[in-house]
């Protein structure tokens, strides 16, 4: 049988792991878990809603994404590998005890740095204190452990907006992280706004792009200076599991996923795009996959240089992704939905907000009517406003046919034996499966539904279904009869 070499490179190995309580930290910290031999991992958890990071640990591992390691070990292995350091990335010295950073330095030969805001709007100084300051002091403690092999800096694909083809290295940023810094530290978030503004532009349109790309500077300039073991991982959008180790399992409804659920609980009735638009997607299981190998490579190769890598993505045609996510959420339908799933995809402006007005924006405001009648709290308008905004944003990533150079992980590809390319590597994607269990995923894990329920919620979808092409039958026959009056 094939040896895993992935797996070895990890055998008594002590890491170092930020984010491990995000959606991608997750499902890394279980898969190192179930699949290697590690020797410790510490994982840096800030205390949060009068929990202590200990308790969110203990949270973290209740998390259904745990239940197949759970089966093979038992919590007390878990625990016994799993150390908790207090602290904060947003932190200067990450907040965290001399007694913690003293155990870190001196036993981790690997850090893996996955914290970051992701939200693509959030203010400036929040963004930058935790993306990039955050950045910074992670390399200080990297500077200082004496067995350091690895650090792996999590980035984004799209972090260098104004290229088209996205190759496998660093580029310049158009500002000093350093000068950001200071300029965080010593003013308000009103003033620091002011001033940092002028950085944002068609190819730098939010404080998550900008910071993403400072946060890579700060790597390479520490990897110029210090030599450090350093590498960037660059993945695309990130979606649910597709198959290790629960299919459709997600924690978020962030960008893209947010708009498939959106779309099939019959909320988003209308998108504004191009029928060339494509949306370049990872499913978060090959995206850890990637990390790994990628890890195992760069320890085989030791280059002097700065290592750089955009991880597998899957450039797909928006209108027809959608589609498919759709018809999975009509199969696969939530218990309850605002109306029956069905997104119009056009590039037409007024189309669009003809859409918006009359089959988005009056339906919630009737139903808000219907419960404030009830004496009970509106909400859909604000869902509806939210919404709105979120695929603004969205809709940055979708709007140019970007394309990142996949050479390198091609090449690692062809360097894995076959038990290692089952585990780590790309399979063939049944994209309307993944879709039915991104349905099951959000029901489960998000809605927190239980499947009994399904063929309940499809004959109240088949009602739905029926009101739906009643109501537009009516609404289309009044505007007929209108117009006829007018001009006949």
């Amino acid at each position: 049988m094939d040896v895993d070499r992935i797996a070895e490179v990890f055998k008594d190995q002590v890491l170092f792991i930020t984010g491990a309580t995000g959606f991608m930290g997750k499902v890394f910290l279980e898969r190192l878990l179930r699949v290697t031999e590690v020797r410790k991992i510490f994982i840096l958890i800030r205390p949060k809603r009068n929990k202590n990071s200990e308790e969110r640990l203990i949270e973290l591992f209740a998390n259904p994404l745990f239940d197949q390691l759970k089966s093979i070990k038992s919590m007390s292995e878990i625990l016994e590998k799993v150390i908790v350091i207090a602290g904060d990335c947003s932190y200067k010295d990450l907040n965290i005890s001399p007694a913690d950073r003293a155990a870190i330095v001196s036993q981790v030969s690997m850090i893996y740095h996955f914290a970051a805001t992701v939200k693509f709007n959030e203010k400036f100084k929040c963004a930058i204190e935790l993306n990039v300051r955050g950045t910074r002091e992670m390399v200080k403690i990297a500077f200082d452990c004496s067995k350091l092999k690895v650090f792996c800096h999590l980035s984004t694909a799209f972090c260098h907006l104004k290229e088209k083809f996205l190759l496998n290295q660093f580029y310049e940023v158009s500002a000093d992280p350093h000068e950001i810094i200071d300029i965080v530290e010593k003013f308000d978030e009103d003033e620091v706004g002011k001033m940092l503004s002028e950085y944002l532009c068609d190819t730098i349109p939010n404080t998550y792009v900008f910071t993403k790309g400072l946060s890579e500077a700060i790597i390479a300039k520490a990897q110029e200076k210090y030599k450090l073991p350093m590498m960037i991982a660059r993945p695309a959008i990130i979606l649910p599991i597709y198959k290790d180790p629960l299919p459709g399992w997600t924690d978020n409804l962030y960008n893209i996923t947010g708009a498939l659920a959106a779309g099939g609980l019959g909320v988003c009735r209308s998108f504004l795009c191009d029928k060339d638009d494509v949306v370049n997607i990872t499913c978060v299981d090959y995206a850890t996959g990637n990390v790994m190998t990628s890890v195992w490579h760069y320890l085989q190769e030791k280059p002097k240089s700065l290592y750089v890598i955009n991880l597998e993505y899957l450039k797909c045609s928006l209108i027809d992704d959608f589609q498919k996510a759709i018809k999975a959420r009509q199969e696969i339908p939530s218990d309850f939905v605002f109306w029956y799933p069905n997104v119009h995809f056009t590039d037409n402006v007024f189309i669009h907000f003809f859409n918006l007005i009359f089959f988005q924006w009056l339906p919630s405001l009737f139903i808000d009517f219907i419960l404030i009648l009830l004496g009970k709290k509106p909400m859909f308008i604000n869902i509806q406003k939210k919404m709105f905004n979120e695929l603004k944003i969205v809709k940055i990533f979708i709007k140019d046919n970007w394309t990142f150079d996949q050479t390198k992980i091609v090449e690692i590809y062809k360097l894995l034996n076959k038990r290692e390319l089952e585990s780590y590597g790309t399979e063939s994607r049944n994209s309307e499966q993944y879709h039915r269990n991104i349905s099951l995923g959000l029901r489960r894990f998000i809605l927190k539904q239980k499947d009994e329920n399904i063929g309940r919620a499809q004959m109240t979808l088949k009602i739905i279904f029926i009101i739906d092409r009643l109501v537009k039958g009516a609404f289309f026959y009044w505007i007929i009869k209108k117009l006829w009056s007018i001009f006949w």
